[in-house]
């Protein structure tokens, strides 16, 4: 028995339509935790940053969000995840076909390398884990 509000179509092309919510459902998801973050992130003026921490983060968004928002925000999060993932591999692949290239040019091998290291560095691939 399922006590989800969600219908899943994964043939869908974009993430609303997969779980059966309106568009204007996710877009008021991303601008309510815009909302929260900044509630967070600024004084009560909101002329001054100042640091939240990780705990304060899951105490705003618990009282703020249902569950079913907050599953839709966590697949926000995974999705960032997975494409940091797939951009690693991505440049380690190359890498690794650089070092079996012994053959090409040297020029080919350096468009090759900064080709990698672009790619790790897209959004901030190459964050230490």
């Amino acid at each position: 028995m399922s006590t989800s509000i969600f219908t899943f179509d994964h043939t869908k092309p974009t993430l609303a339509e997969a779980v059966g919510v309106n568009k204007s459902f996710i877009d008021d998801l991303e601008e309510e935790i815009k909302v929260v973050m900044l509630d967070l992130n600024t004084d009560q003026d909101k002329k001054e940053m100042k640091e939240c921490t990780q705990s304060q983060l899951v105490e705003a968004v618990l009282h703020e969000f249902s569950y079913s928002q907050l599953v839709l925000l966590s697949s926000f999060y995974i999705r960032s995840v997975v494409d940091k993932i797939e951009k690693k591999a991505i440049s380690e692949y190359v890498k690794s076909k650089m070092t079996d290239m012994d053959g090409l040019p040297k020029e080919l091998k350096d468009l090759l390398d900064r080709l990698s290291n672009e790619i790790n560095n897209i959004d901030g691939g190459d964050d230490k884990e």
